[in-house]
């Protein structure tokens, strides 16, 4: 009886492993790059100035001349 065997350089299943992990990897930094282009991008920031930190921790516009 004569056995068959495998080539030691094939190993079933690990290109589709790599492949698995390449697609999942992809997906991810494809969802990451949508939700920074969706939520926090530049053009989603207020503006931030000082007269605008002061009217929002005091609640009254301040005056840009001091007295």
């Amino acid at each position: 009886m004569v056995f068959r065997q495998l080539p030691a350089r094939v190993v079933p299943h690990e290109s589709n492993a790599a492949r698995d992990i390449l697609a999942a990897l992809a997906l991810k930094a494809a969802l990451l790059i949508a939700l920074y282009a969706f939520f926090f991008n530049p053009a989603h920031r207020p503006a931030s100035d000082a007269a605008q930190t002061a009217n929002a921790v005091v609640g009254t516009q301040s005056a840009k001349d001091g007295p």
